[in-house]
């Protein structure tokens, strides 16, 4: 039997629009387990839908040798079916209640084939993904996003592929069930290939590939030894533009010495014309020859200057997205002591009573940086409602200082789709002066072509600096800003930036996030833990 084989040879993908997505990639997708990364809108998901078959390539071949199984990412279950239904063993089930039964056909042995003992295998793998408790005919419309997507997973693991294709599998999964997830796809012995900024679960993989303009990178190496290199080629980036800059600037200093030696020259021929010392022969011998000279020495030093200066413009980009987002944020800025808010034995119930928080006790004061944390399901949205003031108290009191709040959540909604970058940034900071708009767009790394892009073509990641621009602009930015699952749709890049911006925030941070990583680099000093009984939820600090 031939080994599996899954690759794409040249393959191409253009949008409805016309926009080109993907051109001339070339991809291998080996045995092992391996992270696809890249910038948003790289095109990471066209390229499993290629690989998957769910699209056709517009130039390229893709080969198929061998069973797949691919979760797009957000894939929920048929709102109508069981369990049963979702992970595809339905019919395989009801074929084994028949044989039970006592009804015997060749029909219903080769439907079951050799999966005799299906029910406990599917029980046994709901289990490893944190999903005990439910049964196989448990409905699907009574299931979470989160649980949906395990049962998903769990189907494409029960049809035992060759080749498994996962987008984003662990967005919107709490700790808990990221574990879980984690410990799965470890013992995963066939070819996966894992589309995620999960910095978790690309930890678990054999090795990385990278997708970028110029096709797939592949760094045999985990995650963190990759996330070296790039940071080592970063700084090669920084340094070869500024050697790039060196060398234009000696070129045109070599230009401008070059023109005054020859006007120099220039200047002793007429001396010398309007003395008559010498032969007019001679004189007009030398001044053809300078001129010829003075020419060649002009040509060579402006194809110097035009070479230096194309340099300059190759290594630009790439220089400018490694240094990075630097700002300095003292608008942002909470004193030391200073109450930002109190809540004491505060509590809330929903108006149909189905939920609540009972027993708040918090006293967040200075500049602090506290997560929220855990099970999806908690009440951590609503703590932060509670505690910002957009539900108020049932029980107790919440009491908050005379601070600027603001929220940045995980869809970065707040700017207007159908205006231009620079246009939305003005409407959400009415009364900063464009130049200051400007300056900041572009310390989050927006160009001047960037800016005039309307705000429905950016992607997500893009949408999550913009907004985070506009909230930090001018001297009304908030000294308070709640980030809600902030992390997740961000690539590895602009994640980087969005820690960089964070780090030079100077006002307190209130975070829900499941991303321990992004926890630690942002600098979270402090705990609320959520924890769930029946109805009701309350607050323990660690």
């Amino acid at each position: 039997m031939s080994p599996p084989v899954l690759s794409g040879r040249g393959l191409g993908w253009e949008a409805p629009t016309g926009r080109v997505i993907l051109e001339d990639v070339d991809v291998e997708v080996p045995q092992g387990r391996t992270g696809l990364v890249g910038r948003n809108g790289a095109g990471k998901t066209v390229l499993l839908r290629l690989l998957a078959g769910e699209l056709t390539p517009t130039r390229g071949q893709v080969v198929r040798q061998g069973t797949l199984a691919w979760l797009p990412q957000g894939r929920g279950l048929a709102p109508t079916g069981t369990v049963a239904d979702g992970l595809g063993i339905a019919d395989k089930l009801a074929a084994l209640a028949q044989l039970d039964a006592g009804t015997y056909s060749d029909a219903l042995l080769r439907q079951v084939g050799d999966d005799w003992d299906l029910a406990a295998q599917s029980r046994a793998l709901l289990e490893r993904l944190g999903l005990a408790w439910l049964s196989l005919d448990t409905p699907s419309e009574t299931l979470s996003g989160g649980e949906q997507t395990r049962v998903a997973l769990a189907a494409c693991l029960l049809a035992r592929p060759d080749f498994l294709l996962l987008d984003e599998p662990t967005n919107h999964l709490d700790q808990a069930a990221r574990g879980r997830l984690y410990e799965v796809l470890t013992d995963w012995r066939g070819g996966l290939v894992v589309v995620s900024h999960d910095r978790g679960l690309l930890r678990c993989m054999d090795g990385i590939q990278e997708l970028g303009p110029l096709g797939i990178r592949v760094y045999g190496v985990g995650y963190d030894a990759y996330q070296a290199q790039r940071e080592t080629e970063r700084r090669a980036a920084v340094r070869t533009h500024e050697a790039a800059q060196l060398a234009h600037k000696r070129a045109g200093q070599r230009t401008r010495e070059q023109a005054e030696r020859q006007a120099r020259k220039n200047a002793a021929g007429k001396r010398a014309r309007g003395t008559g010392s010498q032969p007019k022969i001679l004189l007009n011998k030398w001044k053809e020859q300078a001129e010829t000279t003075s020419a060649k020495g002009a040509r060579n030093a402006e194809a110097a200057l035009e070479a230096t200066a194309q340099r300059v413009q190759d290594t630009q980009a790439e220089a400018r997205q490694a240094r990075g987002v630097v700002l300095t944020l003292p608008a942002t800025r909470v004193a030391t002591g200073q109450r930002v808010v109190e809540a004491s034995d505060a509590g809330w119930v929903s108006p149909d009573g189905r939920f609540g928080l009972e027993g708040v006790d918090v006293d967040l004061r200075g500049p602090v940086r506290v997560a929220l944390i855990g099970p999806n399901g908690s009440g951590k949205t609503t703590l932060v409602r509670l505690l910002q003031g957009g539900l108020v108290p049932t029980t107790g009191v919440v009491q908050r200082g005379p601070l600027r709040w603001a929220t940045l959540d995980q869809h970065a909604t707040g700017l207007d789709p159908e205006l231009t970058l620079l246009q939305a940034a003005r409407a959400a900071a009415p009364g900063v002066p464009q130049a200051d708009v400007r300056w900041m767009l572009d310390r989050f790394l927006f160009t001047r072509h960037d800016v005039d892009r309307p705000v429905r073509v950016l992607s997500g990641g893009e949408r999550m600096r913009a907004v985070l621009a506009s909230l930090l602009v001018g001297d009304q930015a908030p000294q308070v800003l709640v980030l809600d699952e902030p992390t997740n749709n961000l690539d590895l890049d602009t994640l980087g930036r969005l820690v960089q911006a964070l780090k030079a925030y100077e006002g307190a941070l209130i975070v829900i996030s499941h991303d321990l990583d992004f926890l630690a680099e942002v600098g979270v000093g402090q705990r609320l833990q959520l924890v769930r009984q029946g109805d009701r939820a309350t607050v323990v600090a660690e």
